[in-house]
């Protein structure tokens, strides 16, 4: 297994270095003995029959995914290249790629036939009236939450946008528009009236309005803290871009793109392995499928975005760290499978369990004025780990389900407290760790004191003087009053008395507490005082 590393956060070491998976199980594999392998997608007959199609360096394969069997049921051969690219509309497949030569463009292929073949339908390339003609592409989008009958192909050319196609007739298809900003895009991502495109050389990610298809308008750029954008995926609800980079060793980003002009990142960057890549980003549902290269498989769970933890992984490369390993990794046949292309292993099918993480969420506060203590030190235990405070003041931790923890909780000027508990799958915990300062004394409560006699007080409620009879406590030595901060205001000999004049007038209206004391300090009598 690989660390789950955060910069300034180390949110998860699951498992051990040796580890191959977690919480992925492999389905079957399938290697056709092909040179390399890239995109995946997946294709669903008029039967639920589930198929799998995997980009070679030859052509494009489909095998059927049934009963852990992964046997390849057709086989389009294309123009060689290390990259190919597929989606799929309705019962045709769309696949792009670099390779040039004989049967060079845009292939669409008829999947009906399956399983019992697969069928070119046309080969495409178009002319574009600021690019002349096209006829390749480095990756094929479609918007994957509507039914619409529109590719996007991206980076056909080194100062290429994105080419939107209708397919609508997949016997003809027809460009409709294009975004060309005068470089090289090279990923998108449509969803609704939107692509978010990877400006990969510009570290960017531009947002663009396709409500008109006809006429693409750049609504906003979004700068990349990294470089080399190479492909992003909005969370469902809009509300996050993941961000991922095509450079060893660059991290995973999460951008909370709500206001889209002023983007910001404001989750721990995640990588499996600081010297491989992370590739591709897929989202369903709460989970991110990353496909990893050399680090395989991860997948980490964004329940919630803002603190991402990898709960899964399945590692499909034994060789050094760097861009091995798996190139693609589709999660979204309905079944729940993920079809994965991995360069050299060819086909992998896995099924992930859905395991959830644990998080839990917290603020240290002064007990007595509720502030939040910015100044204190929280070390979660026994990991020994200082968790960081937020600007306001609040810590946060999320993992796999761990028993035994427990927070430590010190400040200076201020008594330190332990609390421990355990973090369960899918725990959402929230803690107010109160401290209290040092050389404090409790409230006083009657209530604290079944042993003890209520006192005589009246008037009571009064204006501020207070009468409090002690007769019956022949062996009272001292009488105290708190404020109900615990605030001491009052310690007054009383020995030998039998009525007492309590002033209150300059303290403020409210309850006060009043305790009598013997000369061991053992309590005699307690009662509350109301002053209005």
């Amino acid at each position: 297994m690989k660390n789950y590393l955060c910069f300034s956060i180390l949110l998860l070491l699951a498992g051990s270095l040796n580890a191959q998976s977690l919480n992925v199980d492999l389905y079957g594999q399938f290697n056709r003995g092909d040179i390399f392998y890239s995109g995946s997608w997946f294709y669903v007959g008029p039967d639920d029959t589930e198929y799998a199609l995997i980009g070679t360096r030859t052509g494009v394969a489909a095998n059927v995914i049934e009963n852990t069997a992964l046997s390849e049921v057709g086989f389009i051969p294309g123009p060689e290249s290390n990259w190919r690219e597929i989606t799929v509309i309705e019962d045709h497949a769309f696949v792009t790629t670099e390779g040039t030569g004989p049967g060079q463009g845009m292939q669409v292929i008829d999947l009906s036939y399956l399983p019992d073949s697969l069928h070119l339908v046309t080969t495409y390339s178009y002319f574009s009236d600021s690019l002349g003609s096209i006829s390749r592409g480095h990756i094929i989008q479609r918007n994957n939450y509507a039914d619409e009958p529109y590719v996007y192909v991206n980076g056909g050319c080194g100062s290429c946008g994105v080419q939107i196609i209708d397919v609508s007739d997949p016997t003809n298809p027809t460009l409709v528009g294009e975004y060309q900003p005068g470089y090289y895009i090279h990923d998108c991502f449509v969803k609704d009236d939107r692509i978010y495109a990877c400006a990969f050389y510009n570290s960017t990610v531009d947002v663009v309005d396709i409500s008109d298809k006809s006429n693409p308008t750049l609504i906003t750029t979004i700068p990349d803290p990294g470089s080399n954008t190479h492909s992003v995926w909005l969370t469902e609800d809009d509300r996050h871009l993941v961000i991922c980079d095509e450079a060893n060793g660059l991290p995973a980003r999460i951008m909370n793109v709500e206001d889209i002009e002023s983007p910001f990142v404001e989750s721990p960057t995640y990588t499996a392995d600081p010297a491989s890549l992370v590739h591709n980003p897929y989202i369903r549902g709460d989970y991110i499928f990353y496909a990893h290269n050399s680090a395989g498989l991860t997948v980490v769970d964004i329940r919630d975005a803002r603190l991402p933890v990898e709960v899964g992984y399945f590692d499909t490369w034994s060789g050094t760290s760097g861009t091995g390993g798996l190139w693609s990794a589709c999660p979204f046949p309905p079944s729940g499978k993920i079809i994965g292309g991995d360069r050299t292993g060819g086909l992998y099918v896995w099924e992930f369990n859905n395991t959830q993480a644990g998080r839990f969420y917290g603020v240290v506060k002064d007990s007595l004025t509720g502030q939040v203590l910015m100044n204190a030190e929280v070390i979660l235990q026994p990991e020994n780990e200082t968790l960081v405070l937020d600007f306001d003041g609040a810590f946060k931790y999320g993992s796999m389900s761990e028993t035994g923890l427990a927070l430590e909780a010190s400040a200076m000027g201020y008594n330190p407290k332990s609390i421990s508990f355990d973090l369960l799958e899918g725990d959402s915990l929230w803690f107010e760790i109160e401290l209290t300062p040092e050389g404090w004394t409790p409230p006083v409560s009657v209530f604290d004191f079944k042993l003890a006699s209520e006192l005589s007080v009246f008037p009571n409620p009064s204006s501020g003087v207070f009468n409090i009879d002690v007769t019956d406590l022949a062996i009272a030595k001292t009488m105290e009053v708190f404020d109900v901060n615990g605030r001491l205001i009052l310690n007054q000999n009383i020995e030998g008395m039998q009525q007492v004049k309590l002033d209150l007038v300059e303290e403020v209206d409210g309850v006060y507490l009043v305790r009598v004391l013997d000369e061991n300090l053992g309590i005699l009598g307690a009662g509350n005082l109301v002053k209005e």
